[in-house]
C-alpha cells in the first residue's frame, strides 16, 4: 500500500525517450520535431538543442548515456560523444528499440515485438542472455536499471514492472494511469529518490517518488510539497 506522489516536471514537445545524470535531462523527439536531442536542466528549464540526428534516423525512440557517449536508437543504436559529435553506428536490432540502458559492462534493450529484454556486450555483440516480459506486458517500452533491478514501462497497460537483474519478476511498484492519470509511458530513468517517466501521449516528464511515502491529509490536499500530488497507490 501507500501513496505515489508525483509532479509534472516539464512538457517538452513530441518527446519519446530521455536520459539524465542528476544535473541535466536529455530528451529525444520524434520526426515531427526533427529527430533531435534537446538538453534541459533537471528543473525543466530548456538549455539547448544538442544534436540533430535526422541524418541518421527519422524514427528516434530511446536514449541513454554513460558520461562519455549517448546511445540514440531507432531499430539501430547510434553513438555520439556527449558534446554531440557522431561516433559510430553501434548495433542493430530486429525492430525498433524503445528502451535502452547500460551499466558500462552491458547494454540492454527492450524488444517490443518479442516482449523481452535483450543484452549486448559493450562492443554491440549480442550475449544471447535475454529474458521474457510477456507474463507482465505485451508492449514493453522504457527501460532502466540500477545494478540490482530493472524497471520496464508498459505502453499499453501503463504499469511499471520491476525485475531482478537475472530477469526474475519482482513487483509492480506503480501504474502511471492510476497514480497520475498519465497513459502510454515511454522513457524511464531512476535516481535513489525519484523515477522520471517521459510520456508521448501528453508530452511530459513526470517525477514519482521511488518509494512509497506516507502522505498527510491537510485541508483537501496531500501535504508532500507545494508542487507534489499524492494519490492512493493500490498497485503495491
Amino acid at each position: 500500500g501507500g501513496y505515489t506522489c508525483f509532479n509534472i516536471q516539464f512538457t517538452p514537445t513530441n518527446i519519446r525517450g530521455h536520459t539524465q545524470n542528476g544535473t541535466f535531462f536529455w530528451i529525444v523527439n520524434d520526426s515531427s520535431r526533427g529527430d533531435r536531442i534537446e538538453e534541459y536542466y533537471l528543473n525543466g528549464t530548456y538549455v539547448r538543442q544538442l544534436i540533430d540526428v535526422s541524418s541518421y534516423t527519422n524514427d528516434t525512440e530511446a536514449i541513454t548515456q554513460n558520461g562519455t557517449f549517448f546511445w540514440v536508437t531507432s531499430a539501430t543504436a547510434y553513438r555520439f560523444y556527449m558534446n554531440g559529435t557522431f561516433f559510430d553506428t553501434h548495433f542493430s536490432a530486429s525492430a525498433a528499440i524503445y528502451g535502452i540502458t547500460t551499466n558500462n559492462t552491458f547494454i540492454w534493450i527492450t524488444d517490443n515485438i518479442n516482449q523481452s529484454v535483450k543484452q549486448y556486450y559493450m562492443n554491440g555483440t549480442p550475449t544471447n542472455n535475454n529474458f521474457s516480459l510477456s507474463a507482465q506486458t505485451t508492449s514493453p517500452i522504457g527501460l532502466t536499471q540500477n545494478g540490482t533491478y530493472f524497471w520496464v514501462g508498459d505502453n499499453n497497460g501503463n504499469g511499471i514492472y520491476q525485475y531482478y537483474m537475472n530477469g526474475t519478476f519482482f513487483s509492480n511498484p506503480f501504474n502511471t494511469q492510476t497514480s497520475a492519470g498519465i497513459v502510454n509511458p515511454h522513457g524511464i530513468t531512476k535516481t535513489s529518490s525519484y523515477f522520471y517517466i517521459s510520456t508521448a501521449s501528453n508530452d511530459s516528464i513526470t517525477e514519482y517518488y521511488a518509494t512509497n511515502v506516507t502522505c498527510t491529509y491537510v485541508s483537501g490536499d496531500w501535504n508532500i510539497s507545494v508542487s507534489d500530488n499524492c494519490i492512493l497507490n493500490t498497485d503495491t
